[in-house]
């Protein structure tokens, strides 16, 4: 038994509680956080399919359902996993407004030339192999 690999006394009153415990536990599902930023799409609206809970954040809802569930009816759910990669970006274009009086959005980027644009694998391992090598 695990729990006497573990140096535990699987005769003790709180070992057994906390390996009764443990087993009901693991048929839970594994993560029932809030997702910080996705959204479902539908052809109406969403709360005539799901239920929609208030967050604990102010302006901020959660759908009862999770991901296989809006799968199962085929509902289109996106992702949004890079929240504060956007939010470095818009303190960028507040800075650049600050500082040189431009007000930029996503889609006012202007354009940049550059002599490749493209980008393998490949060649980031290559570099990264190369700047450790130098580092030795």
């Amino acid at each position: 038994m695990q729990v006497k690999q573990a140096g535990l006394d699987p005769q003790n009153s709180m070992v057994e509680l906390a390996v009764e415990l443990a087993t009901e536990l693991v048929e839970f599902p594994r993560h029932l956080s809030q997702h910080v930023g996705g959204y479902v799409l539908t052809q109406d609206r969403l709360d005539t399919f799901v239920p929609i809970g208030n967050a604990a954040m102010d302006d901020r809802t959660f759908i009862e359902w999770d991901k296989d569930d809006v799968d199962a009816l085929n509902m289109m759910k996106v992702d949004v996993l890079a929240l504060g990669m956007l939010t470095c970006i818009r303190k960028c274009f507040d800075l650049i407004a600050d500082h040189k009086g431009k007000r930029y959005e996503l889609a006012t980027i202007p354009q940049m030339r550059s002599r490749s644009t493209t980008c393998s694998a490949g060649a980031n391992r290559s570099a990264y192999s190369r700047s450790r090598a130098a580092r030795k």
